[in-house]
This record gives C-alpha cells, structure tokens and sequence, in this order.
C-alpha cells in the first residue's frame, strides 16, 4: 500500500492493518525459518508497511496534517529532549575553575 492510502484511514482501520500485518510478518517469518518460503522480497515489504503505519499512527496522534510536516493548528506535539550542548569530560580533563587535587595549597614539606 501507499502511504497516502494509509494517511486516509481512520485509526481503528489502521490498528486493523497493523495487527493484519504483524501476523503476516510472523508467518513468514516462520516459513523462513523452515525453509518454505519462496518470495523473500515479501519479508522486506511488510516490515515496510508496518512501519508506514506506525508512522501514520504517531502522526495522527501529534496532530500532523496530511499535507505536510506541519502540526495542525491546535496540536501540541511533544518537545524533543534537549542534547547536552558540552562534550563529556575525559578522565583526567580537568575542567578551567579546577586547579587539580591540591586546589592550589603546598604542602608544608615542599616548601
């Protein structure tokens, strides 16, 4: 199927064809492991449409428009998780404000 035929489903038919394909993907899965299975191209085809509809799902969840990557007016879609802006520190890399384990105080018997 397209994925413009699946933005047009409602989403019970989708949950529908979801549930349909996982089935269809485990059979063959099984005919693989057995040796019976003849199109292995199939294999790639399902795990594709599987995904398109998980795809569609989620977008109908956040309040995607058909047309486009935009959200729909109204629709608050989650905010991603912010990535750290600053590299990890090594072991060893001291950061600027630390002068390292004796902080800057001489022992008395170097001195």
């Amino acid at each position: 199927m397209a994925p413009s035929e699946y933005a047009s489903m409602e989403r019970s038919e989708l949950e529908d064809k979801l549930v349909e394909s996982r089935k269809e993907l485990f059979n063959l899965r099984f005919q693989k492991a057995t040796g019976q299975l003849d199109n292995t191209a199939r294999l790639g085809r399902v795990k594709k449409d599987v995904a398109r509809i998980l795809t569609t799902l989620r977008q109908q969840e956040l309040g995607f428009t058909e047309r486009g990557l935009l959200p729909a007016a109204g629709a608050s879609a989650r905010p991603t998780p912010a990535r750290r802006a600053a590299r990890p520190a090594e072991a060893g890399d001291s950061g600027p404000d630390d002068e390292g384990p004796d902080d800057g105080v001489e022992d008395e018997e170097e001195a």
